[in-house]
């Protein structure tokens, strides 16, 4: 079949149109690529917004007062006293009514045929006088079977002190040590140890002076400074202040000096049980000396010892496990009651 041939004019046309067609179709495809393109160049990549990292709103830590070190918290040691009038306020007049006369502690010791009887001494004219005084020497209840051990410290020997702080840690025995001067200066470790583990530091004078002579050889000054200044001293050594308790030297007292320890801030404490346990040239028999002070035993016994001592040393653990055996319990000196005064 013979088809007429086109015109070239009008094939030139179509390939044109053909062209512009083609034309505009690739422009519209490169522009979509453009903008997205576009938008990706001129925006952060779409991340997941990390959450808005406003720190939480914790509530602060409490305030916590920071735990005190070892030292801070021990070097505090349990009952520390307020002492009372310096030496330096006290008026002799305050003190006239009072009798100077001497007198040595004594008690009513328990017969021989009497030992292991829980017999209890009796009040006698000297206990009397410190009874005025809120004075210590016998727990005030019959029925109260405690028993408070009392130690003198007039001076360090043979380590002794550091033995019998050994024994008590290991039984929990609770002492109230009555300390001078010269045993501050020839035993600091001891006497550090002492409230840190539970015991009673109390007054035993700076030098050990006879109260009721150094009032009439020295005046009420010079006898009240011997206290003052071994509670002055001991703080200095120490920081720690000395507990209200004080052993009048050598036994010795007289109602005017028990008005003065009492006008100072302390109570007086003898005891009502003791063995000659101080001479250190002539130790007594350790068999003997157990025997004689489990056999003195009885309700609301002050024992008095001394550090010096090295039959104490030996027999002060089985003299402890064998009271408490028998019932009794021993207590800190802290825990002894007032006492009131007998009628007169």
């Amino acid at each position: 079949m013979n088809h007429a041939a086109k015109p070239a004019g009008a094939t030139r046309r179509v390939v044109i149109a053909a062209i512009l067609c083609l034309s505009l179709l690739l422009g519209a495809c490169q522009s979509g690529g453009k903008t997205t393109q576009t938008e990706s160049e001129t925006s952060p990549p779409t991340t997941t917004v990390a959450p808005t990292t406003t720190a939480p709103t914790t509530t602060a830590a409490p305030t916590t007062t920071p735990e005190p070190t070892t030292e801070e918290t021990t070097t505090e040691p349990p009952a520390q006293g307020v002492i009372g009038t310096a030496a330096a306020d006290l008026k002799e007049e305050d003190f006239a009514e009072y009798d100077n006369r001497m007198h040595s502690w004594w008690y009513d010791r328990v017969p021989a045929e009497q030992l292991g009887s829980g017999y209890r001494p009796g009040i006698i004219d000297v206990t009397v006088i410190s009874d005025r005084f809120n004075g210590i020497w016998q727990h005030p209840d019959p029925e109260e079977k405690v028993i408070f051990v009392t130690m003198d410290c007039g001076y360090e020997y043979q380590n002794n002190t550091t033995q019998i702080l050994d024994i008590a840690k290991e039984i929990d025995l609770p002492i109230a040590f009555f300390i001078t001067k010269a045993f501050i200066d020839a035993a600091r470790p001891a006497l550090d140890r002492m409230p840190l583990e539970g015991h009673t530091v109390c007054n035993h004078s700076l030098m050990h002076k006879n109260g009721v002579k150094a009032l009439e050889e020295e005046g009420l000054l010079a006898m009240a400074s011997d206290i003052e200044d071994l509670a002055n001293y001991y703080e200095e050594t120490t920081g720690l202040k000395i507990n209200p308790y004080m052993r009048p030297p050598e036994g010795a007292f007289s109602e005017r000096t028990l008005a003065i320890y009492h006008a100072m801030g302390y109570r007086a404490v003898f005891w009502d049980m003791a063995h000659v346990d101080w001479k250190v040239d002539d130790q007594p028999d350790r068999d003997a000396a157990l025997r004689q002070l489990v056999g003195e035993l009885h309700n609301g016994t002050v024992i008095l010892l001394h550090t010096c001592s090295t039959t104490n040393v030996s027999l002060l653990s089985e003299f402890v496990s064998t009271a408490r055996a028998a019932g009794y319990r021993f207590a800190s000196i802290t825990e002894f009651p007032d006492v009131e005064p007998a009628a007169d």
